[in-house]
């Protein structure tokens, strides 16, 4: 078995130390360096190029985000952010989710072994995953950032709705397919795997750069076209139909498959309404949360689509929700704000 390389640069000798240690453990993983500033990570790199890179973002001499951007510019690699839950924080890992990091790994709020050791699990899942993405395609986004012209007759859009769920590289996902939509599409109901905090961030940056009117959901709130809604963290998100209207509705619960909110709540919530005028969009994402909901939305007579293999920076959940019937057909990433218009305009 050929072994992942892993390098790690932070600044923190706590977590450097921590890091080694747990990758150490880990057959699949070989840690070939660790740095505590990006011009040793440099050097590095020179001699043993990474096949993932877990990077701090406040350190001396270079921050992350200035290193991020010259290893994606020089040869893009999957890159896992270490980041706090703080406002502050959260804006800065989704400016480096938006030019290129793979994932982040939530900071502990005291650098205590005992703090850092609950998140093992997921720092490791994290990092073999990363391992194997797509970033290393460049063309993976598409170059064409023209918005697409519209046909939707406005009489019509309130009859539609799009839902969409993704996770692992979602962030730039979701940028690139909203930046071509224009202001007369179905409203958007979006699943982002992300804490609470990171959500709230990114409905204020989308709702800066896009056409389009972006918030973060609230209970009972109506889905207007032009619109597009963001689960909150921290809670489920389900829409209703309420005299030929959808609705938000808010769902208090346990994690469904370890995410809150879960895919699979919101997918599920539209079966229930049983519509050909809803739109199940599955995107890239590790695990399989959405594919038994999608399965589900199919079978009531809902449309679906997934993201094909070649453009998903992970292929785990459109693959999933694809094996399990849920996906009417795969499409690359440039295609699918094509078909969203489409679907509104009652082409597809």
């Amino acid at each position: 078995m050929i072994k992942k390389k892993v390098l790690i640069v932070d600044d923190s000798v706590v977590i450097r130390t921590f890091l080694k240690e747990l990758f150490d453990s880990d057959p699949e993983l070989e840690v070939i360096g660790s740095a505590s500033d990006p011009y040793k990570a440099r050097s590095i790199m020179k001699e043993n190029w990474p096949d993932v890179i877990t990077l701090d973002i406040e350190m001396p001499r270079m921050n992350g985000i200035e290193f991020l951007k010259k290893i994606m510019k020089s040869r893009p690699t999957p890159v896992i952010m270490l980041s706090t839950l703080t406002k502050k924080g959260a804006g800065i890992t989704l400016e480096a989710l938006e030019i290129g990091a793979i994932d982040y790994i939530s900071k502990p709020d005291a650098a205590s072994w005992d703090d850092l050791n609950e998140t093992k699990i997921e720092i490791l899942q994290k990092v073999k995953n990363a391992s194997s993405s797509n970033l290393k395609k460049k063309s993976l986004f598409s170059s064409d950032k023209s918005i697409i012209q519209s046909t939707i007759p406005s009489i019509n859009l309130s009859k539609k709705l799009v839902l969409i769920g993704s996770s692992t590289g979602g962030v730039q996902t979701l940028t690139n397919i909203f930046s071509r939509l224009p202001k007369n599409v179905p409203g958007i109901v979006v699943v982002q795997h992300m804490p609470k905090t990171f959500l709230e961030s990114l409905a204020l940056q989308l709702d800066k750069k896009l056409e389009l009117d972006v918030k973060i959901a609230e209970h009972n709130t109506p889905i207007t076209a032009g619109t597009i809604l963001i689960a909150p963290g921290d809670v489920h998100t389900a829409v209703v139909k309420k005299s030929g209207l959808y609705y938000i509705s808010l769902i208090e619960g346990n994690p469904v498959g370890f995410h809150r909110p879960a895919v699979n709540i919101l997918f599920q919530s539209a079966s229930k309404i049983a519509d050909k005028n809803i739109l199940g969009v599955i995107l890239t994402g590790m695990g399989e949360d959405g594919a038994k909901g999608m399965a589900m939305m199919r079978e009531k007579g809902c449309r679906t689509l997934g993201q094909d293999k070649n453009s998903s920076i992970v292929y785990g959940m459109p693959k999933r929700a694809y094996e399990m019937g849920g996906v009417e057909k795969q499409f690359s990433l440039s295609e699918i704000p094509k078909k969203i218009v489409e679907f509104g305009e009652g082409k597809y």
